[in-house]
């Protein structure tokens, strides 16, 4: 066992994730829209549910809805805010995200939520 040497095992034998990034606001080309499409890609990530603690610093009217830490070194693509991610079946969306770390060595912890309310919503 090498300890905190070395290479993470933990973040490349979990999860591969499906994300969905929305393009945002239109380009505006020749004064009209252009709406530009959706950016999907996949991550790999460890994926970790709240500690009571975390759980705590929810506001109140919001600790029913089901809440992961999604942990990813992903290097090509790192998660931003409001990315919708989709694990076994169900959306979440990407509510805060800490770094650590120097890139391309750097992770991210990000905190996600379920969609159960508008058109991305688990149906």
């Amino acid at each position: 066992m090498k300890g905190l040497f070395g290479p993470s095992r933990i973040i490349s034998t979990d999860e591969v994730l499906s994300v969905c990034r929305e393009a945002g606001n239109p380009l505006l080309i020749d004064g009209k829209p252009v709406h530009r499409p959706a950016l999907n890609f996949q991550v790999q990530a460890n994926v970790q549910p709240l500690t009571g603690l975390d759980l705590m610093r929810v506001p109140e009217l919001d600790r029913h809805l089901e809440r992961f830490w999604v942990y990813t070194n992903e290097k090509v693509q790192p998660l931003q805010l409001n990315d919708r991610i989709q694990r076994v079946g169900v959306n979440y969306q990407v509510e805060r995200i800490e770094t650590w770390g120097n890139p391309p060595h750097g992770y991210q912890k990000a905190q996600i939520v379920r969609i159960d309310v508008g058109p991305n919503r688990t149906p």
